[in-house]
C-alpha cells in the first residue's frame, strides 16, 4: 500500500486526506538523502508525524519536490499536501502524518 498523507488534530481527529497518484510518495520522496533533514526520514513502512513547528524545514524541503515534478498528477498531489502543510504551520495542535504500509 502506498503512502498518504493525513492532517490531524493531536488527538487523532482527521482534518484532510491526500492518497497519491500512482504511488507518487513512494516515487517522490526523498528517502535517506541528507540534503533533505526532515524528509529523509519518512518512513515509508510506518507512519512519520510532523509538528507546526517543523513546517518551516519541511515546507522549503517540499518546494525542492515540487519543484522537480514534471508530472501534472504528481504536482497537483504535492501542492495539496503543500497547503495541508501551510495549515499546519499556522494552526495549533495540528500535525501532518504520512501513514507507510
Amino acid at each position: 500500500m502506498p503512502l498518504k498523507v493525513v492532517l490531524q488534530t493531536i488527538d487523532g481527529k482527521r482534518l484532510a486526506e491526500a492518497v497519491p497518484p500512482k504511488a507518487a510518495l513512494n516515487r517522490l520522496i526523498p528517502f535517506g538523502d541528507v540534503s533533505f533533514p526532515l524528509l529523509r526520514f519518512v518512513d515509508p513502512y510506518g507512519d512519520t508525524i510532523f509538528n507546526g513547528a517543523q513546517m518551516r524545514g519541511f515546507l522549503p524541503e517540499w518546494s525542492r519536490l515540487i519543484q522537480g515534478v514534471t508530472d501534472k498528477q504528481d504536482s497537483e498531489f504535492l501542492l495539496s499536501v503543500r497547503s495541508m502543510a501551510e495549515k499546519c504551520e499556522k494552526e495549533p495542535h495540528i500535525l501532518l502524518r504520512f501513514i507507510g504500509d
